[in-house]
């Protein structure tokens, strides 16, 4: 069912995976935030990379996660060697709304 009162932000879980993600060209945009003071808007954002986890799951591939702001992304096809490469050439995948 539908509830009747709006979803609060802070109960929303995101899992996503990300099919053909080029870092040469592509980046993860994240416009995610939560209400910290109870008023129903959000106030705190998850707004650069430190708020984010890098793990690799069991095929290899590089998750991104937040447990604060309740986000799993996984980049499909994209190892650490993709990752070292583009953290040593410079090379920003994300970018905060």
């Amino acid at each position: 069912g539908v509830p009747d009162q709006p979803v609060s932000s802070n109960d929303i879980e995101i899992e996503a995976d990300v099919l053909d993600f080029n870092i040469f060209h592509d980046k993860l945009v994240f416009d995610l935030g939560k209400d910290t003071d109870g008023d129903g808007i959000r106030d705190t954002f998850l707004d650069s990379a430190d708020d984010l986890t890098l793990s690799y799951n069991e095929c290899g591939w590089a998750v991104f996660s937040s447990e604060e702001y309740n986000v799993e992304v996984t980049l499909n096809g994209v190892n650490s060697a993709y990752i070292n490469y583009a953290e040593h050439h410079g090379i920003d995948i994300f970018e905060f709304a």
